[in-house]
């Protein structure tokens, strides 16, 4: 078999959710990709990171932060633009609870896009998407971190981060594919590098032999590195999401594409790109083929640890659980406030989610002087 015809080109993207009046205005998909849109029609397979339900529904999740959700017609944009999949599993799929994820799973199906990453209970939401490209079987596996939309025994919701589980869901589709994409939705938002335990987290998918592990939902570009000869990158950042931020980090992002390749292994590149929003109108800048840093142990650890003493200073962390009453509640009356009726659901978001747990124990570590 020749390298032309041995070769899958995958595209994988951060964040997608488009704004209400983008939809109306029926954008052409090319005149709207700008540069980004041979990126797409020359690759065998385009993924993104639907990152909100399709649903007409008012009827939110009890929940912290903003309700995310888009029309229905989003699934036929998502076709226009190129896209054969999405990925499901994030904090926002959940925000209109289980009338919001099957209004989306129907819009999905109606317009011919396959998902990954969510489901009716836990069960369906861990199976992996596996499809056939060029006679090669490619799975797809989609995780998120803990936050309020995360499925249970009986319970609709995102696939979540869980080693033991993660582990099991790979070695199976490993087993059944030629090639394996694992796709997370974890880190801290608005911060450019992965935390020490993501990248422990990230290095350990790729012990296990997958062909590249990709991660999304800082809203900014992170590093990456090839670890155990696998690509692992930590964020690609937006892909398209107007959001309420007019910063260069947040409008700015990155298209990787995998080559799969049986004769000359796995190889990568990257376009950077540039979200330009003139009223509710959009154009993507292609700004270059330019990797993001690449990253080591030792790097990572020390822009932890300055973002921790930075985040102390301006008392970040500190602030969030004073005007919560954290401390003194988890000291003086922790069981009667967990089970306490009306609770915030940020006390809960905060304890469960791997990034902010780790961040809160470790800004706790760095005021008490211990060793990270």
């Amino acid at each position: 078999m020749s390298e032309m015809t041995d070769k899958i080109t995958l595209s994988v993207t951060g964040d997608f959710c488009p704004e209400e009046l983008l939809l109306k205005s029926n954008p052409e998909a090319d005149k709207m990709l700008g540069g980004l849109a041979p990126v797409f029609r020359n690759a065998d397979f385009n993924i993104t990171n639907l990152e909100c339900p399709l649903t007409r529904s008012n009827t939110g999740s009890r929940k912290s932060g903003p309700h995310l959700k888009a029309g229905k017609e989003t699934a036929a944009l998502l076709r226009k633009l190129g896209f054969q999949a999405v990925t499901l599993a994030n904090n926002h799929i959940m925000d209109y609870g289980s009338e919001g994820l099957n209004d989306t799973l129907a819009a999905l199906s109606e317009n011919g896009v396959l998902h990954t990453g969510a489901g009716q209970d836990l069960r369906e939401a861990g199976k992996p998407l596996i499809v056939e490209v060029k006679g090669k079987s490619v799975a797809l596996l989609n995780f998120a971190s803990h936050e309020f939309s995360i499925a249970g025994k009986k319970k609709a919701g995102a696939n979540p981060v869980n080693v033991i589980d993660n582990y099991r869901q790979i070695k199976d589709a490993k087993a059944v594919s030629d090639y394996q994409i694992v796709i997370v939705h974890t880190g801290i938002e608005h911060y450019s590098y992965p935390t020490p335990g993501m990248q422990k987290l990230f290095r350990f998918y790729a012990t296990l032999g997958v062909s590249a592990v990709v991660g999304h939902h800082s809203h900014c570009i992170s590093g990456y590195e090839v670890y155990n000869g696998v690509p692992v990158f930590y964020g690609l950042g937006n892909f398209i999401f107007k959001g309420e931020s007019n910063s260069a980090a947040w409008n700015e992002g990155l298209v990787l594409q995998i080559d799969l390749c049986q004769s000359r292994g796995i190889s990568f590149r990257v376009y950077r790109f540039r979200q330009v929003w003139k009223g509710d109108s959009l154009a993507m800048e292609l700004l270059g083929s330019d990797l993001p840093e690449e990253l080591n142990d030792e790097m990572v650890a020390i822009k932890w640890r300055e973002h921790l003493r930075e985040s102390y200073k301006k008392r970040n962390m500190l602030n969030h659980l004073q005007r919560k009453g954290f401390l003194s509640r988890a000291l003086n009356r922790l069981f009667p406030c967990l089970v306490g009726r009306g609770i915030d659901p940020s006390y809960l978001n905060l304890l469960r989610n791997e990034s902010n747990y780790e961040y809160l124990i470790d800004t706790l570590s760095e005021i008490v002087g211990e060793e990270l």
